[in-house]
Parts: C-alpha cells; sequence; structure tokens
C-alpha cells in the first residue's frame, strides 16, 4: 500500500517565532483598540505576561547590558511611582499588568525586536487597508453593515449625548469626525482606535522608524495617516522627510504626488469646511492650550499648582472628578506632580541613548510632538516600546550595512 506523505507545514513555531508574536500583539493591545473597549484588558495583559516569560526563559536570553538595566531600572521606578498607592493617591494595579510585558522587550535581542516591528508594520498595513476600503465606501455613500456604540468613554464628555461609535467590524469611526466636501460627507480615519490623532501617531512612529531601517514608503500607510486629517501626523509627516532631506539627501516624490492629488480632491469638491477645520486644528486651537480645556479643569489646574501637591499629583481619580482632559503636560503633573514628570521625561531620555545624533533628534522631536499635546500617552508602554523598537531596528540596519 503506496503511503501518503504530507508536505511540512511552512509555518516553525520556534521560540523565536512565539515570542515575536506575542510581543507583537502585546504592543497593539496596548494601544486599547476596539476589540477591548467592553471587555477586561488586564486580564489579556497578564496572560500575555505569563506567556512571553516562559518563552523567553526558554530562548535562554541574556540581553540586559548595562545600558539596558538602567533603562528597565529607571522604567520600573516610573511605573511603581505612578502605580502605588503614595502621597494618597489611589492603587492602579491594572496598570502594572498593562506595563509587565514592556519590561520583557529589554530582554530581547535586536533581532527579535526587529521582527516585532516587521509584523507590527503589517498589522498596520491591514488595519490601514480596512479602514480605507471603509472610508471610500462611506465617501460614496454606500451603506456598510455596523454596528453602534452609545455614550462611550472614548468621546469627550461634553458631546457624549450628541455622537457615538460606528464599528465596522475591525475598524470604528465617530461621528463628530465626519466632515462635509461639498456634497459628500467623508469620515476621517480611526482604524481601530478611538481617534483619529491616535491612529495618525501610531501610523507616524511606524513610519518614522522604516525610514531609519531605510525602507521606502509604504503608501497604504502614507494614504491613511493624511486621511486622519491629523495635525500629529502631518507633523510626523514633516520630521520623516526632514530626515529624509536633511541625513539621506533624498526627496520623496511618492508623498509629494499623494499630496498633490488629495489637494485636487478637495478643491474640486469646493472643501471649505475641510479648510477650515484643518486650519483650527492644526493652528488656531494650538495658540493657546486651554482652547482644549474646560474651565473647570483648567481654574482646578490653577488652584492646585499653589499647593504642595504640585510635586507629588492628585491622582487619576481626583483628577476626574474635575470633569475635563488636560491633555498638555499639565495633564501628568495634575496626576502624578512635577516628580512623576520628571520620571518619564529620564525614562526618555535614556532610551535616547545609545541611538546616534542623526537619528535621535528627530526622534526626540516626535516624542516631544506627542508629549506636548497627549501627555497620557506616556503613561502607557508603547510609545516607549516604539522608542525601543527604534533603537533596535537602527543598530540591525547598520550590522547589515557593515556585512555589505
Amino acid at each position: 500500500m503506496k503511503l501518503i506523505k504530507f508536505k511540512r507545514f511552512p509555518l516553525k513555531l520556534n521560540f523565536d517565532n512565539l515570542i515575536v508574536f506575542f510581543g507583537t500583539m502585546y504592543l497593539f493591545l496596548s494601544m486599547h483598540p476596539v476589540f477591548l473597549w467592553a471587555v477586561p484588558a488586564t486580564i489579556f495583559y497578564f496572560a500575555l505576561f505569563l506567556v512571553m516569560i516562559p518563552l523567553i526563559i526558554g530562548k535562554n536570553y541574556r540581553e540586559l547590558n548595562r545600558n539596558r538595566f538602567f533603562v528597565l531600572l529607571a522604567a520600573i521606578v516610573f511605573v511603581g511611582y505612578i502605580t502605588l498607592p503614595l502621597f494618597g493617591r489611589e492603587f492602579l494595579w491594572a496598570r502594572i499588568f498593562h506595563f509587565l510585558s514592556f519590561f520583557l522587550f529589554f530582554l530581547l535581542s535586536d533581532k527579535i525586536l526587529y521582527d516585532i516591528f516587521k509584523l507590527w508594520k503589517k498589522i498596520l498595513i491591514f488595519f490601514s487597508l480596512y479602514a480605507l476600503v471603509i472610508f471610500f465606501l462611506f465617501s460614496l455613500d454606500i451603506e456598510v453593515p455596523h454596528t453602534i456604540i452609545e455614550d462611550s468613554g472614548k468621546i469627550p464628555i461634553g458631546i457624549r449625548d450628541k455622537n457615538f461609535f460606528r464599528v465596522y467590524g475591525l475598524v470604528v469611526s465617530s461621528t463628530n469626525t465626519l466632515w462635509k466636501v461639498g456634497d459628500m460627507l467623508i469620515m476621517r480615519l480611526c482604524g481601530p482606535f478611538a481617534e483619529p490623532g491616535h491612529f495618525g501617531i501610531f501610523i507616524g512612529f511606524t513610519m518614522l522608524i522604516d525610514k531609519f531601517s531605510g525602507n521606502k514608503t509604504n503608501i497604504i500607510l502614507l494614504t491613511a495617516g493624511i486621511l486622519t486629517f491629523s495635525p500629529a501626523f502631518l507633523i510626523l509627516l514633516f520630521i520623516i522627510e526632514l530626515h529624509q532631506i536633511v541625513v539621506n539627501k533624498r526627496i520623496n516624490l511618492k508623498l509629494y504626488l499623494v499630496l498633490f492629488l488629495l489637494i485636487s480632491i478637495i478643491t474640486l469638491y469646493r472643501g471649505q469646511e475641510v479648510i477650515d477645520r484643518l486650519f483650527y486644528i492644526s493652528v488656531e486651537r494650538h495658540k493657546n492650550l486651554d482652547n482644549r480645556t474646560v474651565d473647570r479643569a483648567r481654574l482646578g489646574f490653577y488652584a492646585f499648582s499653589k499647593t504642595p501637591s504640585v510635586y507629588v499629583g492628585i491622582g487619576r481619580e481626583k483628577y476626574k472628578s474635575y470633569g475635563g482632559a488636560v491633555s498638555d503636560t499639565r495633564g501628568m503633573i495634575f496626576r502624578y506632580g512635577i516628580i512623576g514628570m520628571t520620571l518619564s521625561i529620564f525614562l526618555i531620555f535614556l532610551l535616547l541613548v545609545g541611538i546616534k545624533k542623526k537619528y535621535a533628534v528627530f526622534l526626540l522631536g516626535a516624542v516631544i510632538l506627542v508629549f506636548a499635546h497627549r501627555v497620557w500617552m506616556f503613561e502607557y508602554p508603547y510609545i516607549y516600546i516604539f522608542m525601543v523598537l527604534t533603537g533596535s531596528c537602527i543598530r540591525i540596519k547598520q550590522f547589515d550595512e557593515l556585512k555589505e
């Protein structure tokens, strides 16, 4: 009897592949996509931590050199400070679970971290392409099946009763981010995240790291980033292009072609509302940071800044009682004081050490952009992870260049 021989399954489930997969999942889930909005996310973060520990031990990694040790120590001190019940603040035990797997990244080799970035980029391209399809169907007034999330805490409290999220399977759209272009209604791309600005920042950091790695501009990421209409993405794009011109002596013609086509389309459809809104979110509301802060929170911070608590903060719960968000640097001082913000800045500084100046200067510019306008993102691990991945991707690129 003739035996049937099956071909070997092409995917090799070794330690490296598993660590890359779970590390990438952790990076993605740490951004709190729509899939985690209705479930206790802490369970997923802790489960990933429990999975990654034996994988890393099984691989017998010993990547914790002196520089990494000091960065890890700074990260532990920062996380401990903002989560432990110090100075009358509440115990944020869930935030500890959120950061646990981040500490493990310092035990991974540059090769593993580089592979994590490559897989993350593929995931982001997938969601960007998915969001672009929904964008064009919506713009053409083609009904796409969706569910609705009302009264979401992801929508600013002042407009929560008038707006809601549409969930198109894997991506979302908020009704407060719809714009009128002529006779056509368009949505700013949010991807699987709560706001276009979040999606734009994640795309912008990914494109920046990709450029540092010597790769070409991905047209899907570029188009999706632009259609977030996020000033943060546009500034990150400027930083990327400045790096290309100053360091690599190159001009990205593909970028200018996409921008030309989009501007032409907006002009064709007489999109004055888009032009006005872009000017507002890019210029007007940044002339005075109080434009993005409700009066009660602004006055509350002014009174708080005159007390000794300004050094240690009042914690998240008391901060919430002011009924509005302070998204600039005052927000972190409000919650964790000058000490908390200083510890975050020190961690950022250590992550920049060891990266060549021609890259570090531009990465610092991207970090400052986020720190100035969405400082709360530094109370989560993903921006720090992007910085870790940046250093590894650059070192891998330099190693490959030496081999050539």
